[in-house]
């Protein structure tokens, strides 16, 4: 989230109402348009584009996604956005009208860190204040990753291997280290090329009292050096393509590699260039019309 310099600038509010047919295609799109997360409501998908140098291009290039969109996709919904000016406060409070507790997996619970949520049984409240990083668990990437992070974990325990490690690449609002940390992981690094995003990881970080177990770096993979027993990227289907040979450099032998962020059309074209780069599968999930895959490496 940004500091209050940012208070007075003005965004563009897009939304596009979309039908179910169309509306994760949008919400992709709209991702790696903004860099940023997006909003699912009963209006349809929201996003913010800042209103600098770059809105027209930034325009321009939703015109031309719509009119492709149309072009393929004749005789479905017919598609054209709205927009809004709004101002940083404005949008902030906006992400309280929708985001509600969620439990996700078999523990995890996703509560806005301005609610009161009182855990029943063993359940464990992981306390976000999404800001303008991607990553609340309301959309299906974030939700499967948080189950597969608690299935890793499920399977250390069960073979009793204790202080295993996660690396969460592009990490948001840092949801995927704060439930790495609380199930168990000894130490977890919180990657993300977005500033925004380094600050918005840091803020839940102490929100949810783990700030002492995760670190919180701005830039890539690039520069990492550990290697790590597990490691999580929620990104989107043309990162995952460009980083496949980099979280190699980061995977111990063993760890398990889950990514997700792919439309499901985009699944078998990234199962195939992580095979051939010695991925061995460890499974796969689907929600909508989005994936997840999961590896280790394959030494043999």
């Amino acid at each position: 989230m940004p500091g209050n310099k940012f208070k007075k600038e003005r965004w563009l509010r897009v939304t596009i109402p979309a039908t179910r047919y169309y509306e994760d295609i949008v919400a992709s799109f709209l991702v790696e348009l903004t860099g940023s997360g997006v909003e699912f409501a009963g209006e349809g998908v929201t996003a913010y584009l800042p209103c600098d140098s770059e809105i027209s291009l930034k325009i321009k290039e939703l015109n031309a996604f719509l009119r492709k969109l149309m072009r393929d996709n004749t005789g479905q919904q017919s598609l054209k956005w709205f927009g809004k000016i709004v101002y940083e406060e404005d949008w902030s409070e906006s992400w309280k009208a929708y985001f509600r507790p969620v439990r996700i997996g078999k523990k995890i619970v996703i509560s806005p860190s301005w609610e009161k949520y009182v855990p029943e049984n063993d359940e464990i409240v992981i306390r976000i204040d999404p800001g303008q990083a991607f990553g609340v668990g309301t959309h299906p990437t974030t939700r499967m990753c948080i189950k597969w992070i608690e299935k890793f974990a499920a399977d250390r325990e069960k073979e009793k291997v204790s202080g295993w490690t996660l690396c969460d690449v592009g990490c948001g609002t840092g949801i995927l280290s704060i439930v790495g940390s609380k199930l168990g992981a000894k130490m977890v690094l919180a990657v993300d090329v977005d500033p925004v995003a380094v600050e918005v990881t840091r803020n839940n970080c102490i929100k949810n009292r783990v700030e002492g177990r995760i670190r919180v770096v701005s830039g890539s993979i690039d520069n990492v050096e550990q290697k790590f027993s597990c490691v999580a990227a929620n990104l989107t289907g043309k990162l995952l393509r460009e980083l496949v040979l980099d979280f190699k450099k980061v995977l111990l032998p063993g760890g398990w590699l889950i990514i997700s962020g792919m439309l499901d059309s985009e699944m078998e074209d990234i199962e195939a260039m992580y095979g051939k780069q010695g991925y061995y599968p460890v499974g796969r999930d689907r929600e909508n019309e989005w994936g997840l895959l999961a590896y280790t490496l394959n030494d043999h």
